[in-house]
């Protein structure tokens, strides 16, 4: 299942990881994702950015070294988009992760 949040937390959920869903009508969504390269010591996290239409906005990327797990990844890769976000005063966004223990933590500090 996918698990998204919005800046105003609202929840949605989709039973189907296999279909994207487009945001409503005048909202971003930012999906996210965290990924750690082992072998070099790297952790790398990548949030894709699509208008209301499905439309490509912009991408956000970034590597860090050191040796993190894969869910400290996700927070930092959550934290970027977050960050990313706000300086662009983008208040009807959806953050869009799949990982449920970020999303269980996330939701616990509201």
């Amino acid at each position: 299942m996918e698990y998204m949040a919005s800046q105003k937390l609202h929840a949605l959920e989709t039973t189907n990881t296999n279909n994207r869903c487009t945001p409503p009508l005048g909202k971003i969504k930012c999906n996210i994702d965290g990924v750690v390269f082992m072998n070099n010591e790297i952790v790398g996290w990548v949030a894709i950015v699509r208008s209301d239409s499905s439309h490509f906005v912009c991408c956000i990327i970034g590597f860090k070294s050191g040796i993190l797990d894969l869910f400290m990844t996700e927070v930092i890769t959550a934290c970027e988009a977050f960050l990313s976000l706000y300086s662009w005063h983008a208040k009807n966004a959806i953050l869009e992760i799949d990982n449920r223990r970020l999303w269980d933590a996330y939701m616990a500090s509201c």
